[in-house]
């Protein structure tokens, strides 16, 4: 259900994305789990370490304005949507995700520097560079 709302924006917006291949997928979800969580289960958010998380309801808003040399990757839980979107840049993905219902999804880059979520309860968490860019709000 989550690709379809992601391909559909995709093709409304015409904004062009990256799909990682499958094993790529599964390879950085580990490198993920490792760098920021504190058990290797889902969803991921309920297991982050050291993060800062902020209630707002449009706080998947705010990652536009978090600045990274790197482009984001866009994921979510493996039950939901196994792919990963790699984008050229914040407001290009916040594009494709203002398109989308609400859903629980993940942001990182490459180096894995920083890890947002935006979960179904409507909190914005951070982790490495993004938990400073929260507390700066």
């Amino acid at each position: 259900m989550i690709r379809n709302w992601i391909e559909s924006a995709l093709s409304e917006t015409k904004i062009d994305c990256i799909i990682l291949k499958q094993d790529e997928c599964n390879h950085f979800r580990e490198k993920v789990k490792q760098k920021f969580a504190n058990a290797n289960r889902e969803p991921l958010w309920e297991v982050l370490n050291e993060c800062k998380s902020i209630y707002n309801p449009d706080g998947w808003k705010l990652i536009a304005d978090f600045i990274s040399n790197d482009s984001p990757i866009l994921f979510c839980d493996v039950l939901n949507d196994q792919r990963m979107y790699i984008f050229n840049n914040m407001l290009e993905l916040n594009i494709v995700l203002a398109e989308c219902p609400g859903f629980t999804f993940y942001v990182t880059s490459k180096t894995l520097d920083y890890l947002f979520c935006f979960n179904d309860h409507d909190y914005l968490i951070g982790c490495g560079k993004a938990c400073t860019f929260l507390e700066g709000l």
